[in-house]
This record gives structure tokens, C-alpha cells and sequence, in this order.
């Protein structure tokens, strides 16, 4: 009798176990955190070469590191304002830990992508509900755009980060009404002022204004008291002023009005022309839609949805005040970049997991029409297939990817010649960020720049040195000083047009020029 029960009582346990996991909401939230962070990693490991404008930040931070220089963010040996210093910080932090590599300057991102994941779950579980918050997190993590810049070592993941912990906490302060305003006020404050040092004001403005116009309609008038306005004010400086002051003493004004004046409000005028890209009015909603999928097919209606329930002043679960707020904030952020003529559409990432929110609201509340299993298996092949298809992605078709991008083939012939022979790169190679930062950075290398001149007063002098130089310099190079450059390696390069650069007259932008890696050396016969 007794072999016969505990069969039956280890299935029963067996079966209770599995339905607590099941129906545990932080179990399932802690496998869309692991599975995201998987799927991260991944593509931050197979993904050779920078994408987008990471090169500022991972080569930067690696020359701040270096230099034992942390007040100014440095590019090629040059303080380098662009954008506040956290960002730089963290990564040269991990450089500590793992190593100065560019999987390693991409955690930063990765463990902020898994924390703003974890962050919208907890928060919508408080407001929404259990199932709303983990199908929210479920479409954050598999959406194209936000698997794309979990792995890009550029500080718009921490921003995403540190504005939705400040949106989230000025809802439950000022729309909310919470218990523990205090707390609230606390967590807000402290990431506003983080997201300020590490991307600027735009950490502020945007979700002020949102907060400002949500309120308005909700009819509720923004109240602090003095302890409250003075504990704000006291964090929020605590965070900002010393780095403020130190550049101050260091580096004087001309350092802040290339960081405000010329990085935000010259920027967004399109008054610079490096960073005046041209895009038409309907770029940010074109890009924001495509960046979405697979889940924009559900976004459209969802929104839809939310404005027709405003316009009927229809009294429904749809009309929620947190749903408005989202809304309204997705729309500022899109409306504010629309306006400026140097975005981008990773400007966007900030309100992704508020366009999750948004979409899991609808889909719950269409599952709860319909046939759930039917909708909630429709959710699960979506889901899985999205991690599928983005693993296959990353393990499969970026190595392939790196073996066809040329400009990676430079490293190891430079990283086989000693660091005591000054390394070049030939000045009309100057705007080309993709092969002249990630050659810098891959051998451990300060970039020098220089001209045809300087190249044959080292030749003349019989000084040994190599240089990255295109084709047609060299052979010019040659002819003009009959010199014994030795080709060491030749590579086609796409000569990128950006807006701003230097072209070589003879080349058309986007066409691939040679590139050329050579050596001198007056003892060569």
C-alpha cells in the first residue's frame, strides 16, 4: 500500500509545484528577465565592429580610463562635451571588472535594459494588475528597437531607465496621490537628476511637460511642500553640482556651452551641420512604428482605442489616468524630436515601455472578450518566436556580417607590430568613425592624426611608423617621395556621407574607396 500512495502524492506535489511557478508572478517575470538579458548578450558577443554612435562612449570612456581623467569625457585625447559624464563612468567601471572589451562596454546597457524591464513590471503589477504587468514586459523585451539598444553601448538605455522611474513616481505623487509621497518624491527626484548626467536637461524637459500637460486635463494642480521642494532640491544638487563644479574649476564656461548651448538647443535648431541629418516631419512615427514590431499590429488599435474612449468620455478601464499619462507622454516625446532636424529614432526608447503598457492594457482587455487560450497562445508564439528568430539573428547572421565588414580586418596586422612604432591614421580618414574608432580601440591605441606633410617630414627624418591611409594618398605619397611604404594590408571601405564629413574629391559618398594599412621602416631593404 505504501509504494502505491507515494507515487500518487509525489505527482499531486509535483503538480502543486509546478502550478505555484505557473501562477507566480516575479518566477515568470524572473524568466523574461534572464531569457531578455540571454538574448542581450548574445547579440552584444556576435555584434564585431560599433553600432551607431557607441564608438563616443565605449573609446572614450577606455581613453578616460587610461588617462586617469574623469571630470571631462575625452575623444581622441580632446575633452569631449557632448554629453554628461555617467554614462562613461559606469562603462569604465565594468573596464574594471571584465577588462576594457566591447562586450564589456555594452553591459551598462544590458543591465539597464533588464532593470527597466523589472521596473515597469513591479510598477504596472501596483497599478494595472499581475497580468497586464508581465505581458507588458513580455512585449518590452521582444520588440525590435528595445533588443537593439540593450546591446548598444550608448547612454539612451540608462536614459530610458531613469525616465520611466521619474514618470512613474510623479504618478504616484501627483495623480496618485500616494501614501509615500516622500519615497516617491525620493525615487523621482534622484533619477531625474541621474537621467540629467547622463544625457542632459532632455531628461527633464520631456517628462515635465508631459507631467504639466496631465495634469492640466486632469484638472490637479501639482502640490509640494517646503520640506518636500527643499529635500528635492537638496538631492537633485547633491547629484548634479559636484561633476558641474569640477568642470567649472577645470575647463571654465566655454565647457557648458558646448554641453548645453551647442549639444541641446543648437543641435535641436539644426544650427549644426554634422548633426543636421535632414529627415522629414514623419520620421520619428515611422521609425517608432517599424522599431515596435512585432507588437505595432496591436499598438495602432490600442491607441486608437485609448482616443476614441476620450473624445466618447466614456467611463471605462481604458480611460484609466495612468493609461492618459502614457499617451500623452509618448506623444511629447515624439511630437518634441519631430520638430528638430537632428533625431534620431532611438529618441523614441524612452517611451517603449509606455507603448508596452499601453498595448498589454488592449490585449488583456481583447483577451478578455475573445477565447483567452486562443489570445494567449497567439501572445506566446509571438513572444517565443520573436527570441527565436532574434538568437538565430545574432548567432548566425552577425558573425556572418563581421566577416564582410572589411574595416575589422585592420586589427590584428597593427595589433602584431609593436606599440613603441607610432601608429597614423591619414586625416582624410577623418570622419570615418566606423573604421578609424574601432581600430583605435580594438589595438589599445591613442588616434593620431596626420597630413601628407607631416607623412613625408617622418619619412625624410627615416622615423619608423604605420599609418591607415586611402589609396590614393598613398600612391600619391610615393610618387612625391619616392618612399618605401610597405602595404601591409588593403581593405574596400565604404566612404560614409554624413552630414559634415570629408570626402575625397575622386570618390562618390557610399561607394567603397581602398584603404590601405602600411608600414616604413629606413632599415627595410
Amino acid at each position: 500500500m505504501q509504494s502505491s500512495i507515494e507515487p500518487a502524492n509525489a505527482g499531486s506535489s509535483k503538480k502543486f509545484m509546478f502550478d505555484g511557478l505557473r501562477n507566480n508572478f516575479y518566477t515568470q517575470l524572473t524568466v523574461v528577465i534572464i531569457l531578455s538579458a540571454l538574448l542581450e548578450l548574445q547579440r552584444a558577443a556576435f555584434f564585431h565592429g560599433f553600432a551607431r554612435a557607441e564608438s563616443c562612449f565605449v573609446e572614450g570612456a577606455r581613453e578616460m580610463l587610461i588617462n586617469n581623467q574623469y571630470v571631462a569625457p575625452l575623444f581622441y585625447g580632446v575633452p569631449y562635451f557632448d554629453k554628461p559624464p555617467l554614462h562613461y563612468w559606469l562603462i569604465i567601471s565594468i573596464y574594471k571588472l571584465l577588462g576594457v572589451t566591447l562586450i564589456a562596454a555594452r553591459i551598462i546597457s544590458i543591465l539597464s535594459a533588464v532593470a527597466t524591464i523589472a521596473v515597469l513590471a513591479v510598477f504596472v503589477k501596483r497599478v494595472l494588475g499581475a497580468s497586464t504587468a508581465l505581458l507588458s514586459a513580455v512585449i518590452l523585451a521582444t520588440t525590435i528597437g528595445f533588443f537593439e539598444f540593450g546591446a548598444v553601448a550608448m547612454p539612451d538605455m540608462l536614459l530610458c531607465l531613469f525616465e520611466n522611474l521619474a514618470i512613474f513616481s510623479a504618478y504616484m505623487i501627483f495623480i496618485a496621490n500616494s501614501n509615500y509621497r516622500l519615497r516617491w518624491l525620493f525615487i523621482m527626484v534622484t533619477a531625474f537628476a541621474f537621467g540629467w548626467m547622463t544625457k542632459g536637461p532632455v531628461a527633464i524637459v520631456i517628462p515635465g511637460i508631459t507631467l504639466l500637460i496631465s495634469m492640466f486635463l486632469f484638472k490637479k494642480m501639482p502640490r509640494l511642500s517646503f520640506k518636500e521642494i527643499l529635500l528635492s532640491a537638496i538631492i537633485f544638487l547633491a547629484i548634479l553640482l559636484p561633476w558641474h563644479v569640477s568642470v567649472y574649476k577645470n575647463y571654465g564656461m566655454p565647457a557648458f556651452n558646448w554641453l548645453y548651448v551647442q549639444g541641446n538647443f543648437d543641435r535641436f535648431m539644426g544650427h549644426q551641420s554634422a548633426y543636421n541629418f535632414g529627415h522629414k516631419p514623419g520620421y520619428m512615427i515611422t521609425t517608432l512604428l517599424g522599431n515596435f514590431l512585432p507588437w505595432t499590429i496591436f499598438l495602432i488599435p490600442a491607441i486608437g482605442q485609448i482616443i476614441l474612449s476620450v473624445f466618447n468620455k466614456k467611463q471605462s478601464s481604458i480611460n484609466s489616468k495612468f493609461i492618459l499619462l502614457l499617451l500623452i507622454w509618448s506623444f511629447c516625446n515624439t511630437a518634441f524630436f519631430s520638430l528638430s532636424s537632428s533625431n534620431w529614432n532611438y529618441y523614441s526608447l524612452p517611451i517603449y515601455p509606455a507603448l508596452a503598457i499601453i498595448t498589454a492594457h488592449f490585449l488583456i482587455d481583447l483577451k478578455n472578450r475573445y477565447s483567452p487560450r486562443k489570445v494567449e497562445l497567439a501572445y506566446a508564439i509571438i513572444a517565443v518566436g520573436f527570441f527565436i528568430v532574434m538568437s538565430t539573428y545574432a548567432i548566425i547572421f552577425l558573425p556572418i556580417k563581421a566577416k564582410k565588414d572589411s574595416y575589422l580586418n585592420f586589427v590584428q596586422p597593427i595589433n602584431q607590430i609593436s606599440e613603441k612604432i607610432p601608429f597614423f591614421f591619414h586625416l582624410d580618414l577623418l570622419e570615418q568613425s566606423l573604421l578609424t574608432d574601432y581600430t583605435s580601440f580594438e589595438t589599445k591605441r591613442l588616434p593620431v592624426y596626420c597630413d601628407q606633410e607631416k607623412l613625408k617630414k617622418m619619412i625624410i627624418t627615416s622615423q619608423p611608423f604605420i599609418v591607415l591611409i586611402p589609396k590614393q594618398d598613398f600612391e600619391n605619397l610615393q610618387a612625391s617621395t619616392n618612399s618605401k611604404l610597405k602595404v601591409i594590408e588593403t581593405e574596400p571601405y565604404p566612404w560614409v556621407n554624413f552630414p559634415g564629413c570629408k570626402l575625397i574629391n575622386e570618390s562618390e559618398p557610399g561607394k567603397p574607396i581602398s584603404i590601405i594599412l602600411a608600414s616604413y621602416n629606413p632599415t627595410d631593404k
